[in-house]
């Protein structure tokens, strides 16, 4: 039995978070004010928005850098169609080629 990531440890772990957030917007409203902890509560929300926005643009940054532009395919062949395609090499060539695959070897 997996007793870290069972349903009930993955139920409570969310209900206890949800509560001690809760105690504490009770609390510092109570010492703070309302007012006060709105201000404060939607100034983190920014600074998380923030983050997260950041850290999306970077994501997207790193696929957009790591995407072959190339409009060379993998099935492309190189010089004319002529000859007997070599399937090791992807061209067609004259079929001389020692470590080549070709149909007729297939």
């Amino acid at each position: 039995m997996d007793i870290f990531f069972n349903e009930l440890t993955l139920f409570v772990i969310p209900i206890v978070a949800v509560t001690a957030f809760l105690v504490y917007s009770i609390s510092v409203i109570r010492s703070d004010g309302a007012m006060a902890y709105f201000a404060q509560f939607a100034q983190m929300i920014k600074w998380i928005g923030t983050i997260l926005v950041s850290f999306a643009g970077a994501l997207v940054g790193l696929l957009a850098a790591s995407a072959d532009t190339s409009e060379k395919e993998d099935g492309d062949t190189e010089g004319d169609l002529a000859g007997v395609y070599n399937f090791r090499t992807r061209k067609y060539d004259n079929g001389t080629d020692p470590y080549g695959w070709y149909e007729d070897e297939l």
